[in-house]
């Protein structure tokens, strides 16, 4: 486990270090494709099994896309994804109030099947002392995305190349209903310029993990 994933026990270390009245929040970056969901969703169960308590979860950026009808009445619709079709500021007072109170915190989630966030759709409860927040632009240097570094105690950016995110990216598009032409289209247009913007703020992460590619 700890060969996998080397900053493991330094995210124990952490956990260990807090107060009762405190909350660990640990940032996973990447560019689209990276696989930030699934090592959230990783960490938060190694944790568990290490603890033997039900201590981490996770927590989607994804959730605070603004709505369809929104994008497409400020004629943006077709930038989905990049920093300015989220709700940032929500966003940013969601991840504010995780990390100072510790009742249970309701949160939206995105469904990739309706494209679009569901209300309500996760759930943090007051035991979950680290929270694994996953997104793309956690550590960007743009307004406001730039005061949430500030916010999280520990960062990690995922590095992969350019193959695996253009495949994964493909499969992800065409699960989502579109033909394999707009899927291309969205991946150069939309997804790759992204890509550009997030990779620039790799330099901010605590640490930079390159998983092998069964990752």
């Amino acid at each position: 486990m700890n060969n996998q994933f080397p900053f493991f026990n330094t995210i124990i270390d952490k956990f260990k270090t807090l107060s009762p009245n405190q909350r660990l929040l640990v940032g996973i970056v990447g560019i689209p494709g990276s696989g930030k969901s699934f090592l959230a969703e990783k960490l938060a169960s190694l944790v568990n099994d290490k603890i033997e308590d039900n201590i981490a979860t996770f927590f989607n950026m994804d959730g605070y896309h603004h709505y369809d009808s929104y994008l497409f009445e400020k004629g943006i619709h077709c930038y989905k994804g990049a920093h300015f079709t989220f709700n940032s500021e929500q966003f940013i007072e969601k991840l504010i109030e995780i990390k100072e109170v510790q009742d249970r915190i309701i949160c939206p989630i995105y469904d990739r099947n309706i494209h679009n966030p569901i209300e309500n759709g996760n759930i943090i409860e007051s035991n979950h002392k680290i929270v694994f927040v996953e997104g793309n632009y956690l550590l960007t240097s743009i307004f406001p995305w730039y005061c949430i570094r500030y916010i999280l105690d520990f960062s990690i950016y995922i590095e992969i190349n350019d193959k695996i995110q253009f495949d994964r990216l493909k499969s992800r598009h065409l699960k989502g209903g579109r033909k394999e032409e707009e899927a291309i289209n969205k991946i150069n247009h939309t997804d790759l310029p992204n890509s550009k913007l997030i990779e620039k703020s790799k330099k901010n992460a605590d640490i930079i993990f390159k998983p092998d590619y069964n990752f």
